[in-house]
Order: C-alpha cells, then structure tokens, then sequence
C-alpha cells in the first residue's frame, strides 16, 4: 500500500500519494509537479526558474526514491503561487 502525505495548497488541503511501495509517486502528482515545473519557467527569470524547473521534473520522475523530503512539495506549492507577468488578480 502506498502512503499519503497531507500538505495545504492555497488554504487547500492536498495530499500527495506514493502509488508504490519504492517511492514513485501517483500519476495525479507526478502531473502536478511537471506542471509546477513549467509554472517556474514561466513566472521565475533565467536560471532560476530553469533550477527550480529541473529539481519538481526530477522528483517527479523518481519520486521518493532517494529521500521523503518536503521541501518539493512545498517549492511545488510556492511555485504554482505565483502569478504570470501581467495577469490579473482574482
């Protein structure tokens, strides 16, 4: 059985699942994390945002094969916090 880990997204409750036993994570989040990922790109300028971009990828990727570090999660949840050059606020 996987196991969940429970962080807060914007005032959201969200948890994260590891869908096997070593470590990979749910297709749910592996997509959200890609999707953090091209977030950065997007609102963080120049090789930051590409660090940042290359780190949620790779977790993505191997999950919590290597360590089970919250750090991820919550740079996925600051990423997806910030909003694009020139849009509006809600």
């Amino acid at each position: 059985m996987g196991r969940a880990d429970v962080i807060t997204m914007l005032g959201v409750p969200v948890t994260l699942t590891s869908s096997a036993s070593d470590g990979r994570l749910a297709v749910h989040d592996q997509s959200r994390l890609r999707g953090a990922a091209r977030h950065a790109r997007l609102v963080l300028p120049g090789t930051i945002g590409e660090v940042i971009a290359r780190e949620l990828t790779a977790y993505a990727d191997f999950g919590r094969r290597f360590q089970n570090d919250p750090l991820i999660d919550r740079l996925a949840q600051e990423v997806l916090a910030i909003r694009p050059p020139g849009s509006r606020s809600a």
